[in-house]
């Protein structure tokens, strides 16, 4: 299972499961592309964050080097 459109995000992949793995940083940054970060923000929180697709849903990384 894929997020639409970041495919740049990705960072790995979880062996077990077989899951991609995004970085949330990079999430953000693709989406301030085209809007400020507060919308990004919130667009991330709605639409990405809270997305459950059953057990295929990708995994989201904060990176331990902060948000942006």
């Amino acid at each position: 299972m894929q997020i639409d459109g970041f495919d740049s995000a990705i960072i790995g992949v979880a062996d077990r499961e077989r899951l991609l793995i995004y970085s949330v940083k990079k999430i953000l940054q693709k989406l301030m592309e085209e809007m400020s970060a507060e919308d990004a923000l919130e667009y991330y929180g709605f639409n990405i964050e809270s997305a459950y697709v059953g057990e295929k849903t990708p995994i989201l990384c904060y990176d331990l080097d902060g948000f942006i």
